[in-house]
């Protein structure tokens, strides 16, 4: 038993046993049945339990109805669809005879029927019934045990979707650690392979230049500058990369640069136009740039997750990029791609989640909807001045 269940069940026992009712009965209405979630009655007998199934049925019968039906006794539908405490007496001639009929053997006579309402909307129900009549001060107590089970019910959700956060939260930050374990794994990688062999071939040219220097000084020559021009293709391509990948250095200076240098490293897989337009190149030029740094660093990160997306999910071949500044100073950025599409009914990815989380911290919004016939557009809006960020955020 979870605890939201352990809850109602004391609830329901509490009620029982400060007013001493013959049965207490809680119904929880979901959209496809009616499920009865705690039920006290003495005497305790199986022919009490077949009632209760035949009331929930009844219950379920009202909940979708689609309109006043004559089968369906007036007291009852009046509970339900306006929201009312309704008192009344079993009776035989109903559609639910069967549960008259075993409520009289118990010697229960006499209902009380009183909504517990959620956001004004009927989610449950609790049903009293006793051998005798409910006084006005009963059916005001009653009514203040409603309040009560809305309260719990809505406590009970919001556990609920507390739970479900948790574990939606557990599970982002086991595939955050996962990326990372990814991202150090692939690092050690390029460094212990490519980057260590490089440097190993290095130290043994240098190793025969230092043995045939004094005997053979041209061959001695020759080995120096191939060895400097090996030293410089681990700086400038492998040492180069992981540092951009890790942290693009030109970020510090400009956006616009940072991007078509990120551009530039997708041109051999796709076709990929980049528009930008006057009013950004403006606010961005490549000395004192207007772009707060964090902002340019969160545009360039969406833009890197969402091209690495695009390469590695989408199946695109083709990808527009418009990259403009409006009249209100939001940088938007707008691309499409000829892929797949996106499902909407998935669960978003771990990039996706990170790229919408670094446009909301930077005070924006981050879309994505389908193209017709097939493609992916992605909207992301971001407030470029602080003044407008701050409010954004808050």
């Amino acid at each position: 038993m979870d605890q939201y269940s352990k809850v109602f069940k004391e609830f329901v026992e509490r009620i029982h046993k400060e007013n001493g009712w013959q049965w207490v009965q809680y119904l929880r209405f979901t959209p496809k049945s009616v499920e009865i979630t705690e039920c006290i009655h003495s005497p305790l007998n199986s022919r009490a339990c077949e009632a209760l199934c035949e009331l929930a049925g009844v219950c379920k019968k009202l909940r979708h109805s689609p309109g006043h039906s004559p089968a369906i006794p007036a007291l009852w539908r009046r509970a339900f669809h306006e929201n009312r405490v309704q008192r009344g007496q079993w009776s035989a001639t109903d559609e639910y005879a069967a549960t008259s009929i075993q409520a009289h053997s118990m010697g229960l006579d006499h209902f009380v029927i009183c909504p517990v309402s959620l956001s004004g909307r009927v989610r449950a129900a609790l049903i009293i019934s006793h051998e005798c009549p409910l006084t006005e001060d009963q059916v005001r107590l009653l009514t203040a045990y409603a309040h009560e089970a809305s309260a719990l019910e809505r406590m009970g959700r919001t556990e609920h979707r507390y739970r479900e956060e948790h574990r939606r939260l557990l599970s982002l930050v086991a595939r955050i650690a996962d990326v990372q374990d990814r991202t150090a794994q692939q690092i050690a990688e390029h460094l212990h392979g490519r980057v260590q062999s490089h440097l190993l071939v290095a130290w043994h040219q240098l190793q025969q230049c230092k043995s045939c220097l004094m005997d053979n000084p041209h061959y001695a020559e020759d080995l120096l500058n191939q060895t400097m021009a090996l030293i410089d293709t681990v700086r400038d391509q492998d040492i180069r990369q992981l540092s951009h990948q890790l942290h693009p250095a030109i970020i510090r200076l400009a956006f616009i640069p940072a991007v078509e240098q990120l551009a530039y490293r997708y041109h051999n897989v796709l076709e990929l136009k980049v528009r930008i337009d006057s009013n950004l190149r403006q606010w961005d030029p490549l000395v004192d740039s207007r772009f707060p740094e964090k902002t340019r660093l969160a545009a360039y990160r969406i833009l890197e997750e969402a091209l690495n997306n695009v390469v590695h999910h989408a199946g695109a071949t083709a990808v527009s990029l418009a990259l403009t500044v409006t009249s209100k100073e939001d940088l938007v950025i707008e691309m499409e791609d000829n892929g797949r599409g996106w499902a909407e009914a998935s669960d978003p990815q771990l990039g996706v989640l990170t790229m919408m989380a670094r446009a909301e911290q930077a005070g924006g919004f981050l879309k994505f909807e389908s193209v017709f016939p097939h493609g992916t557009r992605m909207m992301c809006e971001i407030p470029l001045s602080s003044e407008a960020t701050l409010l954004k955020t808050v």
